[in-house]
């Protein structure tokens, strides 16, 4: 099972991806939402999680904030998917330096959304 935590400030983008991976039924499960990178970095620090899904423009903490202080400063084992519906070489390029495995651009295909959180999933131990 892939432990995701979905990171967002529109309660309604939450939703609509847990749904889906509810629907799917396909191993990964949303097990915390956080509303921006402060609040995914305390949900980080208590919950076991292997990918983390983090938008990057949100208020008081945003994604590359937060995705540098979990991967360069706390060396959280799991993996981030940063994405914004801003689609620029420098913010790809700031996500990536900052820690994130895989950014993707708004809006994405769910099936692109799967295929990214499976193909980044940190190993889940039996």
């Amino acid at each position: 099972m892939v432990r995701l935590l979905v990171v967002d400030d529109f309660p309604a983008i939450r939703e609509i991806i847990k749904e889906y991976f509810e629907r799917l039924g396909g191993g990964i499960k949303v097990v915390a939402e956080a509303s921006n990178g402060a609040e995914a970095l305390e949900i980080a620090g208590s919950v076991d999680l292997d990918v983390i899904l983090m938008d990057i423009r949100m208020p008081v903490m945003d994604g590359i904030e937060a995705t540098r202080i979990l991967k360069q400063e706390r060396k959280h084992g799991a993996r981030i998917i940063t994405y914004s519906s801003y689609s620029t070489d420098q913010i790809e390029e700031k996500a990536l330096e900052a820690g994130a495995a895989i950014h993707m651009v708004k809006p994405f295909e769910f099936h692109d959304l799967y295929e990214a959180v499976q193909k980044t999933a940190a190993p889940v131990a039996s």
